[in-house]
């Protein structure tokens, strides 16, 4: 019959997807002095002082690499910003003065459609994050412009996929991108190319709420719209 107090080191390896040599190794300072095997059991008292040693060091080894993600995706986002400082542009000549158009025309409009306007262009990142503790941080594009997206790098610490809201002409859209790994709860960290835009707000939204997280900082342009 199985003892309810006791739970075996092998059982409790698998749980906390950890090698039984480094419980048996940790059992002593977990109060245990009794030689032990992958195949013994221990108390549950024990087990729970093994959990939390283990679950600890599991979370601060994850918070240290996030960390260092994020600030290596910072980083290397400053550096393309620099890289990307917009060229000097001519200031655009003034179109011609047409005399209005008889009502019927059909040239009416004709002088703004061809009217070839020079755009200046600035090298803009936003940074934003999701976490199950803080919720989704959002970012507003500056009045009057538009931001177009074309690298997306960081962290995510899902299985599958995040995505970025964006609204663009009074419409929300949702992008997708891929983050897939083989181990739950494993940290991914990403540089991808794309393209989209957007031209009020937007979010990023990781596929394991409330389990997931991410760190995506999105670097482009800004137009003048």
């Amino acid at each position: 019959m199985t003892d309810l107090n006791q739970i075996r080191i092998n059982e409790l390896a698998r749980e906390l997807e950890v090698k039984a040599k480094a419980i048996i190794d940790y059992l002593p300072e977990a109060g245990v002095t009794e030689k032990k095997t992958h195949s013994s059991s221990i108390d549950v008292d024990a087990a729970e002082r093994v959990r939390k040693h283990f679950r600890d060091a599991a979370e601060e080894e994850a918070a240290a690499e996030q960390k260092a993600v994020a600030e290596k995706a910072a980083k290397e986002a400053a550096a393309k910003a620099a890289r990307m400082k917009p060229a000097v542009v001519a200031p655009p000549l003034a179109p011609p003065v047409a005399a209005a158009p008889r009502a019927g025309s059909s040239q009416a409009g004709q002088l703004v459609t061809s009217a070839a306007i020079a755009e200046a262009s600035t090298a803009y990142a936003v940074e934003v994050f999701s976490s199950p503790e803080n919720g989704a941080t959002s970012f507003t594009v500056p009045a009057g412009h538009r931001f177009v997206v074309e690298q997306l790098s960081g962290w995510c610490n899902v299985q599958y996929w995040f995505a970025v809201r964006a609204r663009l002409n009074g419409q929300q859209f949702t992008h997708f991108f891929n983050t897939i790994t083989n181990v739950a709860g494993a940290g991914r960290v990403f540089n991808i190319m794309t393209k989209f835009y957007v031209d009020d707000s937007g979010s990023v939204l990781p596929s394991q709420i409330p389990a997931g997280g991410c760190g995506v900082t999105m670097s482009g342009f800004l137009v003048s719209m």
